[in-house]
């Protein structure tokens, strides 16, 4: 401590007398130190000093280590700053504390606690030294916390179930690497979730994400735990509207006696049209296009299509299919007999069953394969989009070309004549061809429409049946060949259509895509987009599907009442569209709500509903109500500035947002405009409970409790996107997803980012609904290359991909029980969940 010991002047008194000389004075029995340098007072002075232990300002964040020295008088002051030396008491010094961060405080005048200059600790003497200019009362004090270098937490992640527990420990150690023993401060968010105890013990008490984080000195570390729920939901939905189904149908096969007629399309959809007319939906998986199948029983068919660019072949045997994938073939036409079989399409690569199982070969064409027969021995023959022919030995596995029958126009859809590739039936844009032993000869077809694209083929009954599509419409050609041969004359000579075409215009959007049947049998279908059915009989073509189309914009569903607010199209290329509110009146079945269907003049953009007779409809200016008898439009106090995005009813209070921030708030038939949410467009709100709201948008979360003001929810760590969707499990916490592949959740305290949920990359997520944290709902479309309709389940601990039932965008969900939820998509999908 005293670097030039001499002339030090030592005493138990407490007093000092100091002179213009200067000299160290020690203080024996207060443990206090004082260097005054010679010249620092002009004339002889009295120093005293006082011990004190209270009535000493408090420093934020740091803790006092020494009594408090009062060195008097406190007019004193020096020329030139003397050199003060405190002891501290070891007992009090925070544990894991460097000495190095010692400090000492000086109270005088208007200082309270002011920090000294030229500190320096003596460890070897247990003391600090500074430098002061004036008298006052002195003390040392320290950081509060420890000096902590290294913070750890074990383990970093857990999965539980509710009422299990998870012991966490924390490793905490100084600059040096060494162990401190201290003991951290353990905390957990959401308290809904779990609790953890001063020691680091968690005990799960619900399902959902909790973080844990232990704290010691300035440093912190979480971890994430994960308590899974038990609440069960569907994992699966079907079409209610349209009617059997809203995924396009690609193809099917009519199988042997009575066991009916199989379709195949997007969505993995595998449908079963029974002797008795009802239907049954096989197989589903998201993002799966299924373009044909065959077989001879329901144990023993295959089905072919593609995942995004690969091709995909499931065996449809036993209780649960199979799917394999192969790399160098889209196949879109299929022959299989029970026992042999040939897939092919686009590749370099066709399918064949062999020994019981399926096999690459190459591919005899450079060109898409559109249509395959086998002999029933192994033996087929291909037809390729430019008209070559080419069958397969299966004896020597060889292909060969039977004729150069290349034309020069594209066939876009095609249908071999039995299995020995002497007759054919093609078509290119705007000509039907034939292949009868070696030759093509072309056939008009009719001059309107002027099509885009023949897009299916058929031979049925002396029937020809074509799909067809200009711009957004369908069309189907029927070719009576008794009739064309009859009346052959010069017509196709004169560049006209030949007689004994007739056309059928298809509803919007309807483009057919597959023909189904033929051959031998007096029955066909034709196929196509949105899930429509035609079936053929004697010359003619009927609507089996059933259902109106339109993009679902919103559902709201009432026990087991559902309403949706759906924009059908109001012109052929849909470039204009009307708002209409639909109700389901029984299975597979909607009606009209209110009987003009002009009522809203524009396109519908949210809908609520409390019962039958109290459902709200928002439209881009305007409120309105059903009263079980009427549609009204409601007088909104303050207006309707921009579209009103979502509508909710909490209790029977009703709360609305929309672009621009608005929000709006009241009964159902008082509502008014109240102040904006910020200034960014608003698209979700959801209420836990009744007293408070959650509102998500453009790069906004945020929550209002009472009446009281929003608060946006943001994160330093956190970008917030476009979020779209807003769910909240109860007080204090919420989900936001939008325009992104992430999302988040507040969890009380802070944002936590989820990126990519179930491993899903999404595009948008449209909505989200659940009836307990356990059993949430994500709905939405995925992001390319491949797009899809999208529903992810949350069970409390996992996102999970379920089978949304669609290939298109889910737009809309809504429930009103754990079992009774419902989806809306784009083209009029209504789809209903399965009850596991």
């Amino acid at each position: 401590m005293l670097a030039c010991p001499p002339p030090i002047d030592v005493n138990d008194a407490g007093i000092a007398i100091v002179g213009p000389n200067g000299g160290i004075f020690v203080f024996q029995n207060e443990g206090v130190g004082i260097d005054v340098p010679k010249g620092a007072l002009e004339t002889e002075s009295q120093i005293t000093v006082t011990v004190i232990d209270t009535g000493i300002p408090e420093v934020p964040g740091r803790k006092r280590i020494s009594f408090g020295y009062r060195l008097s008088p406190s007019t004193l002051t020096f020329k030139s700053p003397i050199k003060l030396f405190l002891p501290w008491v070891d007992g009090r010094i925070p544990k894991g504390v460097d000495p190095g961060t010692f400090d000492m405080r000086r109270q005088s005048s208007t200082d309270p606690y002011l920090a000294l200059n030229g500190v320096a600790v003596r460890t070897e003497f247990k003391n600090v030294e500074a430098q002061t200019e004036r008298l006052g009362l002195f003390w040392l004090t320290s950081p509060s916390s420890p000096n902590v270098a290294v913070l750890t937490i074990d383990p970093t992640e857990a999965s539980l179930q509710v009422g299990g527990t998870q012991q966490f420990t924390a490793t905490v150690m100084d600059p040096t690497g060494g162990t401190l023993e201290v003991s951290p401060t353990w905390t957990a968010v959401p308290p809904r979730v779990g609790t953890v105890s001063d020691g680091g013990l968690f005990t799960a008490t619900a399902p959902g994400w909790a973080t844990v984080t232990v704290t010691a000195g300035m440093m912190t570390e979480t971890a994430q735990i994960k308590v899974q729920g038990t609440a069960v939901g569907p994992t699966t939905f079907v079409h209610e509207n349209p009617f059997p189904t809203g995924n396009d149908l690609w193809g099917g096969a009519i199988l042997p006696g009575a066991l009916g007629t199989a379709f195949v399309g997007a969505n993995g959809t595998v449908l079963l049209k029974d002797g008795a007319g009802a239907w049954t939906r096989l197989f589903s998986t998201p993002g799966v296009v299924l373009k044909a199948v065959a077989g001879t029983t329901l144990q023993n068919a295959v089905a072919v299509g593609s995942l995004g660019t690969t091709g995909v072949l499931v065996e449809l045997t036993g209780t649960t299919p199979t799917l394999k994938t192969f790399d160098t073939i889209d196949p879109r036409a299929l022959w299989f007999d029970g026992t042999f079989g040939m897939a092919v399409g686009y590749g370099n690569d066709v399918l064949v069953r062999r020994a019981g199982a399926w096999t690459k070969e190459y591919s005899p064409s450079v060109e898409t394969l559109l249509s395959v027969a086998g002999d029933g021995t192994g033996g087929f023959v291909t037809l390729g989009s430019r008209g070559s022919i080419y069958q397969y030995d299966a004896t020597t596995k060889t292909w060969n070309s039977l004729y150069q029958t290349q034309l020069s126009v594209l066939l876009t859809a095609a249908a071999l004549v039995g299995s020995d590739g002497q007759e054919a039936w093609a078509a290119s844009i705007n000509k039907l061809w034939h292949f009868d032993h070696g030759t093509w000869s072309a056939i008009n077809l009719p001059a309107a429409p002027a099509l885009d694209e023949v897009t299916a083929l058929g031979l049925v009954d002396r029937h020809l049946v074509l799909g067809a599509r200009l711009n957004k419409t369908g069309y189907a050609f029927v070719y009576d060949l008794d009739v064309a041969t009859a009346d052959a004359g010069t017509a196709a000579d004169a560049g006209t259509a030949e007689p004994g075409w007739s056309v059928l215009t298809l509803r919007t959007p309807q483009i057919p895509r597959g023909f189904v049947g033929g051959g031998a049998s007096t029955s066909a279908f034709l196929v196509g987009e949105a899930g429509a059915v035609y079936s053929y009989a004697g010359g003619a073509l009927t609507e089996l599907s059933k259902g109106f189309y339109g993009d679902v914009a919103a559902v709201a569903v009432v026990g087991t009442d559902v309403f949706a607010a759906v924009n059908e199209c109001a012109s052929s290329n849909c470039t204009a569209r009307l708002g209409a509110v639909y109700q389901r009146t029984g299975p597979g079945a909607f009606a009209l709500v209110g009987a003009d269907t002009q009522t809203f003049g524009t396109e519908l953009s949210a809908i609520a509903a409390k019962s039958t007779s109290d459902v709200l409809v928002a439209t881009t200016n305007s409120i309105y109500r059903w009263d079980g008898t009427s549609w009204s439009a409601l007088q909104v106090n303050g207006g309707v500035t921009g579209t009103i995005e979502q509508l909710r009813f909490c209790g029977s209070t009703v709360v609305g947002v929309g672009l621009g921030g608005t929000f709006y708030r009241g009964t159902s038939t008082n509502i008014s405009r109240q102040a904006s949410v910020g200034t960014s467009d608003l698209y979700s709100v959801v209420c836990p409970i009744d007293t408070e709201l959650w509102a998500a948008g453009d790069t906004m979360l945020a929550t209002r409790v009472g009446q009281g003001a929003w608060a946006q929810r943001s994160s330093m760590t956190v970008t917030q996107s476009a979020w779209r969707a807003v769910w909240s499990p109860g007080p204090g916490e919420a989900f936001a997803f939008g325009d992104a592949r992430y999302g988040v959740y507040w969890n009380t305290a802070d944002l936590i980012q989820i990126d990519s949920p179930g491993g899903i990359s999404p595009d948008v997520v449209s909505g989200m609904w659940g009836s307990t944290i356990d059993n949430l709902y994500l709905v939405g479309i995925t992001n390319p290359p491949l797009v899809t309709g999208m529903a992810l389940r949350f069970d409390g601990a996992q996102f999970t991909l379920v089978d949304s039932g669609s290939q298109r965008q889910v737009t809309a969900i809504d429930g009103s029980a754990p079992l009774e939820v419902w989806l809306g998509t784009k083209s009029g999908g209504i789809l209903r969940g399965v009850k596991p």
